[in-house]
């Protein structure tokens, strides 16, 4: 519990998986920032098998000049399918132990916008979020649906959009909360990482109704 391994994807890139213990059938799907390092998630691996299994994808495009990287569309229709695609290749990995709806989405600066589209999109699918250093506030009009929003933030970056998103979504009744990553960047999730993402996780999904982590396929 809590490595990260890579997973073939038939038709698209494999994606990287941190699998929860098979009682654990929640997912959530992390989507990195623009020409970001996917293998981030190591950072709070072993603190999110202990809650769902972590499904994380490369990015639609290639970043020129940065081999291995990639960045996001706006194409929020291919990202949903694809990442249908790579939750029922999960599945099947882990012999039906994984409950493909709702799922959290996670998110990193570009991975935020985007997980923030695909609830507005398809706000059943993604009725809760955590997003880390978000590059702008959301429109909060558009949010309905929405049920907990966690904001991660770097000590070292601006805190601005944070706030700001903090005050427009809280003023909608949409239940919100900052969670600081000490000695840390954008771009960084620091020495702390496991603690506050822990944090983060729990506070997001402690609204849910008792059992959701062993419900039934909600597929």
């Amino acid at each position: 519990m809590g490595s990260v391994v890579r997973l073939p994807v038939p038709g698209d890139a494999p994606v990287l998986v941190v699998h929860a213990p098979a009682p654990v059938r929640r997912a959530a799907v992390y989507l990195h920032g623009v020409c970001g390092d996917i293998e981030a998630i190591g950072a709070f691996a072993e603190v999110a098998a202990e809650h769902f299994t972590l499904v994380a994808l490369h990015a639609d495009e290639p970043c020129s000049g940065a081999p291995g990287r990639h960045r996001w569309t706006s194409d929020t229709a291919r990202q949903e399918r694809r990442i249908a695609a790579a939750l029922e290749a999960v599945r099947a990995a882990r012999e039906g132990h994984l409950d493909t709806a709702p799922r959290l989405g996670i998110g990193y600066s570009q991975g935020a916008l985007r997980a923030l589209a695909l609830h507005v999109r398809a706000p059943e699918l993604y009725p809760r979020l955590l997003l880390g250093g978000l590059p702008a506030a959301p429109d909060a009009a558009r949010l309905d649906g929405l049920q907990a929003l966690a904001l991660v933030t770097g000590e070292r970056e601006g805190h601005e959009v944070v706030n700001s998103a903090l005050k427009q979504v809280t003023a909608r009744g949409i239940a919100a909360e900052r969670f600081v990553l000490p000695r840390a960047g954008h771009g960084q999730y620091g020495p702390e990482a496991p603690r506050v993402m822990g944090e983060a996780i729990r506070w997001v999904l402690s609204s849910e109704p008792d059992g959701a982590e062993g419900a039934p396929d909600g597929s």
